[in-house]
């Protein structure tokens, strides 16, 4: 019987497939895992930054908003705005790399 066959019968009998094959269970374990550690990962980085980049809430204070335009004498803002766009850029370079 084949295993495409096998599982077909199982299934006729009111049997998961994933009954019949804990090799599956195991397989979408294992997938699991690092797909989990990756989206904490995503959301550590996206609250790191919200920090760096500000609440958002600037675009409503018109003092703060037109405070965006300017950077200190250390270039402070610019500097996390670069981190920032480089970190996508390499992000989605390993994103495609691993598609």
């Amino acid at each position: 019987m084949r295993n495409e066959d096998h599982l077909r019968y199982h299934q006729l009998n009111g049997e998961s497939s994933f009954a019949v094959c804990p090799l599956r269970i195991i397989l979408a374990q294992n997938a699991s895992t690092p797909l989990m550690g990756a989206v904490e990962g995503w959301a550590t980085l996206n609250q790191y930054i919200d920090g760096l980049l500000g609440t958002g809430e600037e675009i409503f204070d018109a003092e703060a908003h037109d405070n965006l335009i300017f950077d200190d004498d250390l270039y402070l803002r610019s500097r996390h705005y670069f981190w920032v766009i480089n970190c996508i850029n390499k992000a989605e370079d390993l994103i495609q790399r691993n598609i």
